[in-house]
């Protein structure tokens, strides 16, 4: 175990809330609507077709179809193609986008970033996060558990002033196993000189594995076994120590 104060501010920047997606969940695919909403804009189409035509076929030819009437409905129809022809192309640049997101995404792998969430994942044998005191304390403790809700590790970190501090746990030092790429939960119980609850807040610090993408477009990342989202990361920095905002 290592702990280490990293600044005197208690404002780690944490975004509120987290979006954790896990293996497995299910997604709507967003190709398959698109290719579902074309099938049905052709269906209409060809109807509003055959009615004009069986309308031309079935005229009275003592009382035939006003040409004003007639001229209106050809400029539906043309009104009709070019809407379908529009929300295609429209279609083809949303999946652009999307592909041209989903490299960009690829840059994310190797580096390491930041999340506003208590969780993390057992990376190489050692899990990491940062957590903040806005208050000082006579006696800060760590309590870690799985996602089982088993004691993996407990810790009385003494008094500490206000402020920012990184918190590394090495597997050799769980009260039980902890695999590669499990999801670890953190949290700290810290008490003022009056006995009330200071807030603490956390966030992790985890490496990207991988980036996958979904039949819908939406881009995943991965942690070990902790899956989140672009959309999650606060900041990505280097392992050479290089870093830049997200």
């Amino acid at each position: 175990m290592a702990i280490t104060q990293v600044s005197n501010s208690s404002n780690l920047f944490a975004q509120n809330g987290t979006r954790v997606i896990r293996d497995g969940e299910s997604t709507a695919s967003g190709s398959g609507a698109a290719q579902t909403d074309k099938e049905k804009a052709e269906e209409l189409q060809q109807q509003f077709l055959g009615i004009l035509l069986t309308q031309l076929q079935n005229q009275n030819p003592l009382d035939p179809v006003d040409s004003t009437e007639y001229t209106n409905q050809l400029v539906q129809y043309s009104s009709l193609e070019q809407q379908i022809d529009t929300n295609l192309k429209l279609g083809n640049i949303i999946d652009s986008l999307q592909v041209s997101s989903s490299f960009s995404a690829f840059s994310y792998i190797g580096n390491d970033v930041e999340i506003a969430t208590n969780q993390t994942a057992m990376q190489d044998g050692n899990a990491d996060w940062t957590y903040s005191l806005n208050k000082g304390t006579d006696k800060a403790e760590v309590i870690i558990r799985n996602g089982s809700g088993q004691l993996v590790y407990k810790e009385n970190l003494g008094a500490q002033n206000p402020g920012a501090y990184n918190f590394s746990l090495d597997s050799a030092e769980t009260r039980i196993p902890v695999a590669d790429g499990e999801v670890l939960y953190m949290s700290v119980v810290a008490l003022d000189g009056a006995g009330a609850e200071i807030d603490a807040d956390i966030i992790t610090n985890v490496t990207v594995d991988s980036v996958e993408t979904g039949s819908n477009g939406a881009i995943t990342l991965r942690a070990g076994d902790l899956f989140f989202g672009v959309d999650d990361i606060s900041k990505i920095s280097r392992t050479n120590g290089g870093s830049t905002s997200a």
